[in-house]
Parts: C-alpha cells; structure tokens; sequence
C-alpha cells in the first residue's frame, strides 16, 4: 500500500460538479459541492448515507438536522457536538464499544485534546489508578490563531492574537 509519494498513472479534472479520475482502467466521477448548508442538496438523489460533517460549523443537534431532513442516515462530527442531549464522543480504543448503530444517528470523532489523552488515560487508569488529574494542551497552529501577529480586539486571550506560525498556545 503506498501511503505517501507521487499519484502517477492518474489524470485528474473537474466537470459538471465532478472531480474525474481518469486510470488506465477506468473513469470515476466524484460529485462535490460548493453549497453552503447541508439544507441545500438532496443526499437521498445522491445516494449518500452518511457524512462526515468537518466544517466545524456544525455543532449542534439542530444544525446537523437538515442532513437528516434531505435522506442522510448517520453523521459523523469531527469536532465535540454541544448540545443538551449528549452526542457520544468516540475515541477508538477507549470507548467505541459504546456505539449503539440503532440508537445514534451522530456521533462525533471528539477533540483532538480528548483523541490525545484518552487513550494515554485509560492505559494509566487501568494498569495504576488515578486519584487526581490536571492536563495542559498545546497546538502550535489552529483555526482561531492569525497567521500574522495582529490586534486581537474579538478575543480575551490574547496568545491566540501571536502568529500561528511562530508560537505555541495553551489551549486547555
């Protein structure tokens, strides 16, 4: 299995809402789309089933509503969903038992934080116990970071108004 390097053999165009992928033995047709809510495509018509929702602008029960409103059976969160009625956050190793396929529609992948430490967690919980805990998370590029040192009049912390690039923020 080649896991990185050059794509050769393959010519690749767009057409018609397609990306085209054009081998020596065949032509596969990807639809993609530019819509700017899930309320705006019929996922029934396309034969979609599930969704990997990683917008990150779509974090709540109601806001995921409209892929079930137009035919999409489960959905997929790669960011912590905030609602009232808990949507179960799924960490492989850690507590992927849990998933009930008849009872839950989404489910999120969880935060990069919880990915992290739950595994290193649950391996520490299991094998010495744990009486107490305090973590500190670092990312050295995020989404809410400039790129550039800049004013940062929005927000009250003001790390996340350094460079990306250049510093590391505490980010929990």
């Amino acid at each position: 299995m080649l896991i990185a390097g050059a794509w050769a053999g393959h010519e690749l165009s767009a057409e018609g809402g397609c990306v085209v992928v054009t081998t020596k033995d065949r032509v596969v047709r990807i639809p993609y789309s530019q819509a700017q809510s899930p309320a705006e495509l019929e996922y029934s018509n396309l034969g979609v089933q599930q969704v990997w929702e990683c917008t990150g602008a779509f974090l709540t029960r109601a806001a995921l509503q409209p892929y079930f409103d137009k035919g999409v059976a489960k959905v997929v969160v790669s960011a912590p969903v905030k609602d009232p009625n808990p949507v179960l956050n799924v960490v492989m190793g850690c507590n992927h038992d849990l998933y009930k396929p008849e009872e839950d529609n989404i489910v999120t992948a969880a935060s990069c934080t919880t990915n992290c430490l739950a595994p290193v967690v649950k391996v520490i919980q299991e094998k010495l116990g744990i009486a107490h805990g305090c973590i500190t998370t670092i990312h050295n590029l995020t989404n809410t970071q400039t790129i550039v040192d800049a004013p940062n009049t929005k927000k009250t912390d003001l790390r996340r108004a350094r460079s990306a690039l250049m510093n590391l923020a505490p980010t929990s």
